[in-house]
């Protein structure tokens, strides 16, 4: 069998990408910063060094969160709404500090 570098890079990274899978770190790391009534969540990365965010939420017109598996969706007034992809190591983390942003809005759970 004739393997080339490739081939041998993918055999060995597959059991990587299945433990890290399983183990919950897979998938985007966000951090939080609020701007007067504007929230911006950001990737973890992107915190430290930029000033780009990934989403720009208006914190006056969220009325429901929402949090399933690794998913976080905000609710706007007009029925809209954004997801924000989380990984599930952390989620937990990132939901409560957003119900302590959002104290007013409706907080739901979906297992």
């Amino acid at each position: 069998m004739d393997f080339e570098f490739i081939q041998w890079l993918g055999l060995l990274g597959l059991p990587l990408v299945i433990y890290n899978y399983y183990k919950g770190n897979l998938g985007n790391k966000y951090g939080i910063e609020v701007i007067d009534d504007t929230l911006l969540i950001k990737p973890f990365i992107v915190t430290r060094v930029g000033k780009k965010a990934s989403a720009t939420i208006a914190m006056k017109k969220v009325t429901k969160l929402q949090k399933s598996k690794n998913a976080i969706s905000f609710f706007y007034q007009s029925g809209h709404a954004i997801d924000i992809w989380h990984r599930r190591k952390g989620s937990d983390e990132f939901w409560f500090k957003l119900v302590t942003l959002f104290p007013d809005a409706e907080h739901i759970i979906i297992d």
